[in-house]
């Protein structure tokens, strides 16, 4: 069809493109485009500036001006290389590109075959198709990206702990050897900042805890394990030697170890987003020939193998069409002004029931946290009390009904797109994890700034005016920050012990109903749910990135849950369950659960680097004590602040920033 434009048709065109390409003529190129999927090939001298112009106008995605460009120039292009030969040099480039991206592509192809549960996600595929599938693939992604911050931990703050508290322990058994077990010892290791480590000052846990592992403490996570490095309070804040001359600061390693961490989550989750918004909304907008041309052509799952799957297939492939022409035809409705009127003021009543909900659970979080918390707890350890379960049981019951009732209620908002109720309902599921996970920080924090007054007798005066008495006789009674993290070893244990009791509890239901119909509760119940999953799994995440300053160990957690989790369920999902009749909703959706995880994660981040500048450390334990706040210990690291602040203040640029983000992409 190219063809049959000559050399004098195209100057035609381009005359009639220049003449008119105010006045809406420039829609022929697109139409030309479209009908016939070629352009005429227009020669450099009529490539004028009305072209590029006629180009921006156009009302299409930037993917198709794009390729209209690379047309328009195509001859002209191909001509000047023609009249060019390469040399030697550049001929040698470019066989040496194409060998490297040959062996290149041979090496992901390889790692492809043998990924991470790549058996396991193919049989998941080729039972449910690539809807439910990407749940498992999202959960995979998770994983390894845990993993990875688990070598970290474990590799620099985890191992030179255990190393440090090795050696300590063999030096008291070589000096208690040698003077006797009645003479105490006294002495120092030498820290980087210049501060002498006592061992009075050491970790409330090692004098105040049970070393005996008590029954429950596994569940309860007190006891025994706040004397291991599972929590924030038994790190040493000071430098050990193994080797003479080498010297390793915990602390140090504490501080930017974790710091490291978050920045590492933010990299790769924000390349995440950035892919996967470019690639299903800029590059998709305004395209609707072209997404009924996919979803005709494009929809079937070739890895499917089982009848039943295809049966099913075949049924999501229907209702994703009809609700695909229902909310194009949902876009064509002009309302009267009313009824727009109408439709958001009931919308926005039900969000102010939602938030009124919200801030009452919140509440309610706080008043049990405030009444349901021993007044010694952190101060002793020696508390192993079913009671410290009943808070995480109520989080993890509330996390598991409020969403289906927040469900039910988006039905009567009069929200016409299933897509726009599943995003309401994902965007209210994260506004109560974030609550009640922001109450419980706020409540740790703000009670860690109340310091209690020690006991005193009648020939003690304490001027409470002075800040020298107050450093001296005002103490922290307890370590927050193990208690923190003892709140969030908690909920991870109580949140994976539910799951799996409900899990037992469906498995007996469809084996009792195998053969009996009841209903929408039955179809309800024995849906594989990919939103409330990956919503469950964002919730998980969350609590990592909560608990990874106060509970260092949470990504080995909460990999170890991950790995059974993916197992349990791939298990029930095979034998028992059945997917969603609309898998399409959660490949298109992909971004949004990215997206979301990506808010939860800026919010941790926030809420980290808030405790860094504003929180006060406690004195008596963990890596930081002695400093009243975390950022005093970076400081002292320095001799100029200002160069530090510069460095942040750099980076923080407009255009720093957008080159970060365009790297990214």
């Amino acid at each position: 069809m190219c063809e049959l434009w000559d050399k004098k048709e195209n100057i035609e065109f381009s005359e009639t493109l220049r003449i008119n390409v105010y006045g809406g003529r420039y829609e022929e190129i697109w139409s030309l485009w479209y009908h016939t999927g070629c352009l005429p090939s227009v020669p450099s001298r009529d490539l004028c500036p009305a072209y590029w112009e006629a180009l921006r106008e156009l009302c299409k995605p930037l993917k198709l001006k794009k390729e209209i460009r690379h047309r328009l120039t195509a001859r002209q292009t191909s001509s000047q290389a023609a009249a060019r030969t390469i040399s030697g040099w550049k001929h040698f480039k470019y066989t040496m590109s194409m060998h490297w991206y040959k062996m290149k592509q041979s090496v992901q192809d390889a790692f492809h075959d043998y990924s991470l549960w790549h058996k396991e996600l193919k049989k998941v595929e080729g039972t449910f198709g690539t809807g439910v599938g990407s749940y498992f693939r999202f959960l995979r992604y998770l994983f390894i990206l845990n993993f990875c911050i688990t070598l970290l931990v474990c590799g620099f703050i985890l191992t030179p702990q255990l190393l440090f508290r090795l050696s300590d322990e063999n030096e008291n058994l070589s000096l208690s050897s040698q003077n006797g077990p009645e003479e105490e010892i006294a002495f120092e290791f030498a820290v980087s900042d210049g501060l002498p480590y006592d061992r009075s000052l050491s970790s409330l846990a090692y004098a105040a805890t049970p070393e005996k592992f008590g029954p429950i403490d596994w569940l309860t996570g007190s006891g025994w394990f706040v004397t291991t490095e599972l929590y924030y309070g038994t790190y040493h804040n000071g430098s050990f030697s193994l080797a003479s001359g080498q010297h390793y600061n915990v602390a140090e390693a504490y501080f930017f170890v974790i710091f490291l961490c978050f920045i590492i989550y933010l990299v790769v989750i924000l390349h995440r987003v950035i892919v996967l918004y470019k690639n299903n909304y800029i590059d998709t907008v305004h395209d609707m020939p072209s997404t009924y041309i996919k979803k005709v052509f494009s929809s079937w799952d070739f890895s499917i193998s089982e009848k039943k799957a295809a049966a099913l297939k075949h049924k999501s492939i229907y209702n994703e069409l009809t609700e695909l022409m229902q909310e194009y035809m949902n876009d064509e409705v002009n309302e009267a002004f009313c009824a727009r009127v109408m439709a958001m003021c009931i919308k926005l009543v039900f969000w102010v029931i939602v938030l009124g909900v919200l801030c009452v659970l919140g509440w309610f979080m706080y008043i049990l946290l405030d009444n349901g918390i021993d007044e010694n707890v952190g101060e002793t350890t020696n508390i192993s009390d079913v009671s410290l379960l009943i808070y995480p049981l109520i989080v993890t019951l509330i996390m598991m009904v409020v969403p289906s009732i927040l469900e039910g209620i988006v039905r009567f908002e009069g929200y016409r797109s299933p897509r726009h109720i599943l995003y309401v309902n994902l965007v209210r599921t994260i506004m109560l994890e974030l609550t009640i996970l922001g109450v419980l920080i706020g409540f740790w924090y703000t009670r860690e700034q109340k310091p209690a007054l020690p006991e005193t007798t009648d020939s003690m005066d304490v001027d409470v005016d002075t800040e020298d008495s107050d450093s001296t006789h005002v103490q922290e009674r307890y370590c927050w920050e193990t208690s923190l993290g003892e709140e969030v070893y908690r909920l991870l244990i109580i949140d994976f012990l539910v799951s799996l009791l409900l899990i037992i509890l469906l498995l007996i239901f469809s084996i009792v109903t195998r053969k009996k119909s009841l209903g929408r509760a039955q179809q309800f119940l024995l849906e594989f749910s990919i939103s409330r999953n990956t919503l469950h799994l964002i919730y998980d995440q969350t609590l990592l990135w909560v608990g990874l300053f106060f509970c260092p160990l949470t990504p080995l957690i909460v990999l170890l849950k991950m790995t059974i989790t993916f197992y349990i369920q791939k298990f029930m999902a095979l034998r028992f369950l059945r997917a969603d009749e609309r898998p399409w909703r959660a490949a298109q959706t992909e971004t949004v659960f990215f997206a979301l995880t990506l808010v939860s994660l800026i919010l941790s981040f926030l809420a980290y680097g808030f405790n860094i500048l504003r929180g006060h450390s406690s004195p008596d334990c963990g890596p930081f004590q002695g400093y009243k706040h975390y950022v005093d210990f970076l400081w002292d690291l320095t001799e100029n602040q200002g160069t530090i602040l510069a460095v942040i203040g750099w980076i923080l640029r407009p255009g720093v920033v957008a080159g970060i983000l365009g790297i990214l992409m």
